[in-house]
């Protein structure tokens, strides 16, 4: 999970057809992640989930532990032209890669876990005795949010995040820091992340491939902020066990907003990243035979 405030990073330049970093392959499946990932064209909002669909992500065993991100901006698009942006995310884009303009580069941790989820299955399988659970591998939200937030931002921005995977794995808040970059005293404010809508998929070339649809609220002191965004990530497993990445964060437009009509539910902007992840070696008083391990957010390692 790389996103929050990650999704909505302006670029210094705005074009209507941005490269295409996408691996040449078989042509995935219109409407599937693989496609709207690599689309030049528009990408529609997904709807809001159901109640039951599943309220988590799970991921491939191969993404278990704690992995070293480097992360590069490599390109923007407005599909429906630069008149449907928001007038602050236009401002931003004039910026330099050195202050978080197109070509800048991130570095950040991000961790995966093995957790016995609450799924049908497995309360199925403890209540009428058919077996033992099944463990799945997810992420650490709160984990992962404050690094990719400090990273994006460039400072420790991210004061604390409050997540609980059981009875609220659909929300996040994330309480920002009283202190500026040049420790000026900042208001109090926070992030509620409410995710609305999530999906995966296993691509055609054995890629797995993820999405979230996110509604950010910011609250400050007489100050509201709402903006909806999607980020849809790729990872593909290499040789070495590192994984090659991509990510595609959306922006679509809120109802108060000019144009939301006319937007019609796609994405006004669309800002895509590559990057490399690298398993971070076990810790010296980790099992002989561990080749991976990772702090889960009870504190309690996990190796394999």
């Amino acid at each position: 999970m790389l996103g929050s405030l990650a999704a909505l990073h302006p670029a210094a330049a705005w074009g209507e057809g941005a490269v295409d970093v996408a691996a040449q392959g078989a042509a995935p499946k219109p409407g599937s992640l693989a496609a709207r990932i690599a689309t030049q064209g528009n990408v529609q909002q997904p709807g809001i989930q159901p109640p039951w669909a599943p309220k988590q992500l799970f991921y491939p065993r191969f993404m278990f532990g704690e992995w070293q991100v480097d992360m590069e901006f490599t390109g923007v698009r407005t599909p429906l032209g630069r008149q449907f942006v928001p007038p602050g995310f236009l401002q931003a884009a004039e910026a330099p890669a050195e202050e978080g303009g197109l070509g800048s580069r991130y570095s950040f941790r991000q961790r995966f876990y093995s957790t016995l989820p609450p799924t049908l299955d497995n309360e199925l399988r403890v209540n009428l005795g058919l077996g033992m659970p099944q463990d799945a591998i997810v992420c650490d939200r709160a984990f992962n949010t404050k690094e990719n937030t400090n990273a994006f931002l460039g400072y420790d921005a991210v004061e604390s995040v409050e997540y609980d995977p059981r009875d609220a794995p659909l929300r996040e808040t994330v309480t920002l820091s009283r202190l500026a970059p040049d420790m000026a005293p900042l208001p109090p404010r926070r992030l509620e992340l409410y995710i609305n809508h999530l999906s995966s998929e296993e691509g055609l070339d054995g890629s797995f491939l993820t999405s979230e649809l996110c509604r950010q609220v910011l609250l400050g002191v007489r100050q509201v902020e709402v903006k909806d965004y999607e980020i849809m990530h790729e990872y593909r497993l290499q040789p070495d066990g590192s994984i090659l990445g991509r990510q595609r964060s959306c922006l679509y437009l809120q109802p108060q907003e000019p144009r939301f009509f006319e937007a019609g539910g796609r994405a006004v902007a669309m800002y895509d990243y590559a990057y490399t992840m690298r398993r971070v070696p076990p810790p010296e008083d980790a099992p002989t035979a561990a080749v991976a391990c990772v702090l889960t957010p009870k504190s309690v390692w996990q190796c394999v």
